[in-house]
């Protein structure tokens, strides 16, 4: 260790440099207990943190090493003034922060370790049971080391490494729900603040049944995922956008329609609603949640289409076609609602009901109304045989299968609860919305 003294105006001030925290030899040690009591115990903290963190993770059964803490620390250096009889309050501060910024470090060490740690034990396993042990004993070292919900580019190997566990989890079949559902929430958590740096992020590829596979781990736990994902818009998960019913229908995606659909999982989510409605807090919203859903899931389509024709919204003003597959899609939507068909007039006097109340509140807003007259009129192309005509109530069929449908959700039990109510194989497939 390297120990300088330096004289200067002030006989009582000295200078510390170059302190290594592991090595620390007599003299200095002497020197400090001498000059600076206070500060030899503040180091000798700084000392212990990592056995700290060592004996947490053994009383809480955690078979853990920590390789990498050591050479951190013996290579970590500081530069602190002194005073011989007292520690003033400028080097306390630095103490302060330091010992913050270091804890942090240290659980950042601590975490990359442990994960290169679990691959190498998942990789020895023979057993379901053994690999499930492993992923509790690493659910308690996420709870010892609270990892920062916002992570920067240089940390983005931690969540590659936490999204694809949950593929292994699928890969090897664990069934333990609350230990899959666990796992999830730490995944959705993280996020960047930057967007630009989600760009880099390696995003596992995920097998078909993995949707299936989360879904019904999710149920089986009562955990809401919907609602969880909403709330962490800017996730690192890009999976997770997957469970968003507009998102599938957009995309033209059949299969994944219809299997969130089958799951129960909500279909208008509130941050669905926030985003459709008008904007302005203080006024309430006139427009009905469904005649928004219409109008959201309109808007949707157009600009996926829109992307793909590579064609800007503002050059191509009246493009409201759909593809057929979108046309498949919100046609299952309609499957698991209960209510009738929206007509074309009922959603033309919600816009303008809407737009003379904006006038009334000396709000204009010209472009939602224009905007959502566009949507209408797609809406009235392309689903003609739903948006014109008499409004009749939906067949007592129909109105039946949601009423189980319902009963089923509310009890977690959909679409296994199916199987446990002895119907026939027909009218079975008919209730988990197989066909119409």
């Amino acid at each position: 260790m390297l120990c300088r003294m330096e004289t200067c105006d002030h006989q009582s001030s000295f200078f510390l440099e170059a302190l290594d925290l592991l090595d620390c030899d007599e003299r200095c040690r002497r020197f400090l207990a001498a000059r600076a009591p206070k500060l030899k115990w503040a180091l000798m903290t700084l000392e212990r943190l990592s056995e700290e963190c060592k004996t947490m993770t053994d009383r809480n059964d955690v078979e853990f090493e920590l390789p990498r803490l050591r050479p951190f620390l013996k290579d970590l250096s500081m530069n602190l003034p002194l005073e011989i009889n007292c520690i003033s309050l400028l080097t306390k501060a630095k103490y302060a922060f330091f010992r913050k910024r270091l804890l942090t470090v240290l659980k950042d060490s601590m975490f990359r370790d442990y994960a290169s740690f679990l691959k190498c034990q998942l990789d020895k396993c023979t057993s379901v049971k053994e690999v499930e042990s492993w992923l509790r004993k690493f659910l308690k070292v996420c709870q010892i080391i609270p990892r920062p919900l916002q992570i920067s580019g240089e940390d983005v190997q931690q969540y590659e490494f936490m999204a694809e566990l949950l593929e292994f989890c699928y890969n090897v079949d664990i069934q333990d729900s609350l230990l899959v559902t666990s796992m999830i929430k730490i995944t959705v958590d993280w996020y960047i603040m930057d967007s630009t740096d989600t760009r880099h992020v390696r995003q596992p590829f995920y097998k078909e049944g993995f949707l299936r596979y989360i879904l019904q781990h999710s149920i089986n736990a009562r955990f809401d995922l919907i609602s969880y994902c909403s709330k962490h818009p800017r996730t690192l998960w890009v999976y997770s956008r997957n469970f968003s019913l507009l998102n599938a229908i957009a995309f033209g995606n059949v299969d994944r329609t219809l299997i969130i659909l089958q799951h129960g999982l909500e279909i208008f989510t509130a941050r669905d609603i926030e985003k459709s409605g008008h904007g302005f807090p203080n006024l309430p919203q006139i427009i009905p949640e469904r005649h928004l859903l219409i109008l959201q899931t309109m808007c949707s389509m157009n600009c996926v289409n829109l992307f793909f024709l590579n064609i800007s919204e503002s050059t191509n003003i009246r493009l409201c076609s759909v593809t057929q597959a979108q046309k498949r899609c919100f046609e299952l939507l309609w499957r698991a609602i209960p209510d009738p068909y929206v007509k074309f007039k009922e959603i033309a006097a919600s816009i303008f009901e809407e737009y003379y109340f904006f006038i009334q509140h000396s709000v204009m807003n010209n472009m939602r109304y224009e905007k959502n007259r566009k949507y209408l009129c797609m809406y009235e192309l392309c689903f003609k045989d739903m948006a014109t005509g008499r409004k009749e109530p939906r067949t007592l069929k129909h109105l039946c299968r949601c009423r189980v449908r319902k009963s089923l959700k509310q009890a977690w039990n959909l679409p296994s609860g199916l199987s446990q109510l002895g119907l026939p194989k027909i009218l079975e497939d008919y209730v988990n919305l197989e066909y119409d």
